[in-house]
């Protein structure tokens, strides 16, 4: 069994992201499997060396350890190759959607991106439900309580 943890080097490591390692590390030490640090480096605009030494040494301070190390960068032609395999199988199709261009809020520096917007079309055939019942019955699918529970197993709380 191989567990990876990839964090992007944008920002400082987070008690959400210590959360995440910690339960692969877990559940790979468990299953005797490989821990594997997979920095995710492809966002080239906003990478800090800064950020990554902070997941370094958070990581470190937690004294949690990795058996292996990647840079996503350091695979691009492996995933590459292995997207135009599967292109080729006709298993995926090309994204025709424009290059957004840097709206005003991103180019005064604000960081929250604004959503991308794609124009909707009318469609020309709407299925319509074969009755009445039909659509009144699908309206009010997960609306109100329901009864029963849900029961899951957890190797980390033995249940």
């Amino acid at each position: 069994m191989r567990v990876r943890f990839a964090p992007s080097p944008t920002g400082y490591l987070h008690i959400g992201s210590a959360r995440t390692f910690i339960f692969n590390w877990l559940y790979a030490r468990h299953n005797s499997g490989t821990m594997i640090l997979r920095i995710d480096d492809t966002d080239v605009e906003r990478n800090t060396q800064q950020s990554l030494d902070s997941i370094f040494d958070g990581l470190k301070w937690l004294d949690l350890s990795w058996d292996e190390q990647y840079r996503q960068s350091d695979r691009l032609d492996l995933h590459g190759k292995s997207a135009w395999a599967i292109f080729e199988k006709g298993l995926a199709y090309r994204d025709f959607t424009p290059a957004r261009p840097k709206s005003a809020a991103t180019a005064r520096g604000c960081s929250i991106p604004e959503p991308v917007r794609f124009p909707l079309k009318k469609a020309t055939a709407v299925p319509q439900p074969e009755s009445r019942s039909c659509s009144a019955s699908v309206s009010r699918a997960g609306k109100g309580r329901r009864s029963g529970s849900t029961i899951w197993s957890s190797v980390l709380r033995r249940k």
